[in-house]
């Protein structure tokens, strides 16, 4: 929950930020969701990203978690990359409106709101509902399809 607060207050002058603190919170909701493998070099858990796109499909129609499945990126680039998405560059950026075809507009005043929806509406979900038991998020393949347990690629790599 703090994550998600922080995420708020950051929304303003640092939308960047504030998606990783959104995307922070749907990775803590995943990892009590989904239980994940490790690597055995590094013991880094494997299959993050697919626990994130899974959780959100918990409370978002397929078409609305779609949307934010490129969030997840989006978020490692500010993280490992220092890059920024949401206009933090652009002091006084102003919103064109609907019909904005600008990254820029698109990732503040849609994606990033959409994301901060969605959530909220986890971690409501989190509250109000009794857990599930845990089940097993297979990491992405090399052609960025999440291949399953059983070797099989699918979409989304979960249950859900």
């Amino acid at each position: 929950m703090d994550t998600y607060l922080e995420g708020i207050q950051a929304l303003p002058r640092h939308p960047s930020f504030a998606a990783v603190s959104f995307v922070a919170s749907v990775e803590t909701i995943a990892g009590k969701l989904f239980k994940f493998e490790s690597c055995k070099k590094c013991r880094n858990r494997l299959g993050l990203g697919a626990g994130f796109k899974a959780a959100l499909r918990k409370v978002l129609s397929e078409e609305e978690a779609a949307a934010l499945d490129p969030v997840y990126s989006a978020r490692s680039k500010t993280v490992h990359a220092g890059i920024l998405h949401g206009g933090e560059t652009t002091p006084g950026i102003l919103f064109r409106g609907p019909w904005s075809r600008n990254n820029t507009d698109d990732f503040r005043w849609r994606t990033l709101l959409r994301l901060q929806r969605a959530t909220r509406l986890l971690l409501a979900w989190a509250i109000t509902n009794p857990w599930p038991a845990r089940i097993l998020v297979a990491p992405a393949s090399a052609e960025g399809e999440h291949v399953t347990p059983s070797g099989d690629a699918s979409a989304q790599g979960v249950e859900g």
